[in-house]
């Protein structure tokens, strides 16, 4: 039977074989970390979300005030020179 080349022992490195325990323990850290980030996601979402909201609503309710026409000037042309 022929074992299987284990490249990491090319650079001294050997892997040890993992435990069923150490697998779980792996997983379930693994697993615990993407909650924490799916909670965080969706913090920042609903964040967001009332964000847009509060602009749409700013939107909404302010009214844009007309711009103010200065008047015309009213030139004086001296002709008596």
């Amino acid at each position: 039977m022929r074992k299987h080349f284990d490249y990491l022992s090319l650079f001294g490195e050997e892997k040890k074989p993992e435990t069923l325990e150490e697998k779980i323990a792996r997983i379930e850290q693994a697993l615990a970390d993407k909650d924490a980030e799916i909670t965080q996601l969706k913090a920042d979402k609903e964040g967001l979300e009332k964000k847009v909201n509060s602009l749409k609503v700013d939107g909404l309710v302010k009214k844009v005030e007309p711009t103010k026409q200065s008047e015309p000037e009213e030139i004086e042309f001296d002709f008596d020179m």
